[in-house]
């Protein structure tokens, strides 16, 4: 009955297998033979164009599996069809395939000629879903030739499209991708900026487990910057959310960047808690480079301890696992170990075994840095050994490497800051050039003036010297003006300037790292505009109303939001076309912020209100603050020697703007009482005439 039971178990085991057998070769068979028919179609010259295509890209995806090198062919016989006729949504699907193509054989360079070509098709198409797309592709791409500043511009491109469409998961991958590029390049601090901008983006949209990549990355930034303590507070939280996500991948991964932040700080014991957490969790990955990595940092860490047995059995085990799955790096870095281990233990038979072994697996893989480890070891085992050529050959090979990666470093770090100063050159050879032609041009103006003198009756030559007089005059008063304006507006920058930076120094004391980034990148961009609309006669109203809600979001984070505000502008006036004197507006809302709702405990409002009136535009500010006399009462308790900088400043401006013809700007205040006659607020309107931009 048992050998029924056996032969009968066999019978069905073979029968399933025969069975399992039949079906890849039916499954096989019925694929070639679509793809004969394909064939046939591509290659009847009776096919149109539009079959043609289509059988193209059926056998250039067929083939992607089977044979890259035929896949590809139809791949570029699709692209030439596509051209032909002007499908340029089939240009793109040859595109993808050829650029894919090109990168499984790892030809970058290729792949990156018709990724930019597929960027091309794609913004003559208008998509901007594939503008981001291969703009992505080619960033990756620039990174592998090792092009980081073009890799940037890609990004950036496949960003702003995120954002103008919305696209919040794209937007906070490409904000990753642009803070690697700023890693590579040796600029840490902006690359950490950016992490955490892809980090809040993914803390409002994604759940706990999306958020850990992110931590893990913002953690070991600030543990290579130096702040351990504050990179451990973001690896702590990427280890909670691993664990309560149950994700053994990143929990390993979180484990063992906690150990090398530990190590960094000579915390020995708590580097070991923490990788041998990890080699736990490693050892339930079907992921063995984890493993092997882990068995290499235990090996390292056992070195620096001295504990010789425990070293050598970590970094035997790391090689062992790292060749088992040919891991060449891993591999590479055990075999560097187990000979720093035997020279200490003076068996430099065995050193130089595993020394050499580790410098051959190093080259092979061009791990520059490993190699300078290699040489420097190597050197010191002859000179222990006393070989001292051989000893002199590899310390001079080391100190070759050594030069070469510091400077290539140094190239990185400061690459981004000599493309800066480029620009900044090239733009201040322009404005010489400018000021160059400007003064030959007065130059020749004062000539002709003299010859015009020289040449004219007495009487034309008085007149001419009353005209040039007349008109210095007019110039100079007009200069005066002019520097009067900005020396004023300059006054009211650094006042404003002040608040808003006392507001991130109370957010940097409170510890609030992440909200003081927050409040400083807006910050920045405010100050881009004063800086811009500092030299500038006019502005567009639709800036001057961006610039006052970026101000008010700062302002009312900095009194922990006890007022809300709203802006409201006619719908004319949204357009570029309408032009106002900068900075005339910021002051009556500080005033507003500063005297009015902030006197109050909580449900402040301030409101906006631009309307066209004729050949004038109509600001109000309204708030529901304390009132005038109530401000000033406070004011002169708390600061009996207080004067209202901006208010007697933007008296002045008004004063020397309306000086300029066809300028009427007028200004009113008026204060808001209830039926009792109790302040409840102050109301502001000022008229300013506007220009038209003819563009």
């Amino acid at each position: 009955m048992r050998k029924l039971l056996i032969r009968n178990t066999c019978f069905c085991y073979t029968l399933l297998f025969v069975l399992f057998f039949s079906l890849i070769t039916l499954e096989n068979f019925a694929q070639q033979q679509i793809i004969d028919s394909l064939e046939i179609i591509a290659n009847n010259p009776q096919s149109t164009q539009l079959d043609k295509s289509s059988a193209y890209l059926k056998l250039a995806k067929a083939y992607d599996t089977i044979d890259k090198t035929k896949s590809l062919e139809y791949a570029f016989d699709l692209l030439d069809i596509s051209k032909e006729i002007g499908n340029e949504g089939n240009s793109l699907n040859a595109l993808e395939i050829i650029i894919n193509n090109y990168d499984y054989q790892n030809d970058s360079e290729n792949s990156l000629k018709y990724g930019i070509e597929a960027i091309s098709v794609s913004q003559k198409l208008e998509t901007d879903n594939d503008i981001a797309y291969f703009s992505g592709l080619c960033g990756g791409l620039c990174i592998k030739t090792g092009n980081y500043f073009e890799a940037l511009q890609h990004y950036q491109l496949a960003l702003s499209l995120s954002i103008k469409n919305n696209w919040v998961h794209s937007e906070a991958s490409f904000l990753n991708n642009i803070a690697g590029v700023y890693y590579l390049l040796g600029d840490e601090l902006t690359a950490l900026d950016y992490y955490i901008q892809a980090f809040h983006l993914k803390e409002k949209n994604d759940d706990t487990k999306k958020l850990i990549p992110g931590l893990i990355n913002i953690g070991g930034i600030y543990s290579i910057i130096g702040d351990y303590a504050e990179g451990m507070k973001f690896l702590e939280k990427a280890l909670q959310y691993s664990i309560e996500n149950n994700d053994q991948y990143l929990t390993a991964k979180a484990l063992i960047s906690l150990g090398d932040a530990n190590s960094k700080l000579a915390y020995y014991k708590n580097t070991e808690e923490f990788y041998l957490k990890a080699l736990e969790v490693s050892k339930q990955l079907d992921d063995l480079t984890v493993l092997a990595n882990v068995y290499s940092k235990l090996g390292s860490l056992n070195i620096k301890t001295n504990n010789q047995a425990n070293a050598l059995k970590y970094s035997q085990k790391a090689l062992t696992q790292s060749e088992v799955i040919h891991y060449q790096y891993g591999a590479s870095i055990a075999s560097q170990q187990l000979g720093i281990i035997y020279l200490s233990k003076k068996d430099y038979k065995l050193a130089e075994h595993y020394l050499l072994k580790a410098l051959d697996i190093s080259k092979k893989i061009n791990a520059v840095e490993n190699q300078l480890d290699n040489y420097k070891s190597l050197s010191e085992l002859y000179r222990q050994s006393n070989k001292y050529a051989e000893a002199l050959v590899f310390y001079n090979q080391y100190v070759t490497i050594k030069d070469s990666i510091f400077n290539d470093e140094n190239h990185k770090k400061y690459s981004a800051v000599k493309a800066k100063y480029e620009v900044e050159k090239k733009q201040g050879e322009l404005d010489k050039i400018i000021l160059e032609n400007e003064i030959k041009d007065l130059e020749a103006q004062q000539s002709k003036y003299f010859l015009l003198g020289a040449l004219g009756l007495s009487l034309l030559i008085i007149l001419v010297v009353v005209l040039i007089f007349r008109q210095y005059k007019l110039s100079s008063l007009q200069r005066t003006i002019s520097l009067e304006q900005k020396l004023l507006r300059s006054q009211i920058n650094p006042h404003f300037i002040f608040n808003a930076l006392t507001a991130v120094q109370r957010f940097i004391l409170e510890k609030s790292t992440l909200l003081a980034s927050d409040y400083l990148g807006s910050f920045s961009r405010l100050i881009r505009f004063i800086l811009v609309s500092s030299t500038a006669d006019a502005i567009s109203i639709k800036d001057e109303i961006e610039f006052l809600e970026n101000y008010l979001s700062l302002q009312s984070a900095r009194f922990d939001n006890k007022f809300k505000y709203s802006i409201i502008a006619d719908d004319e006036i949204q357009s570029n076309s309408f032009f106002i004197p900068p900075m005339l507006i910021q002051p009556i809302v500080e005033n507003a912020v500063e005297h009015g709702v902030n006197q109050l405990e909580k449900d402040g409002l301030i409101k906006i209100d631009f309307v066209l009136e004729k050949q004038h535009v109509k600001i109000i500010v309204s708030d529901n603050g304390v009132g005038r006399v109530k401000a000033a009462e406070i004011a002169s308790i708390k600061k009996k020697n207080h004067k209202s900088i901006s208010t007697a400043i933007t008296k002045e401006r008004l004063m020397y703007l309306n000086k300029k013809a066809d300028q009427n700007i007028s200004i009113k205040y008026f204060d808001l009482t209830d039926e009792n006659g109790n302040a409840i607020g102050t109301r502001v309107e000022m008229l300013i005439p506007f220009t038209i931009d003819s563009d």
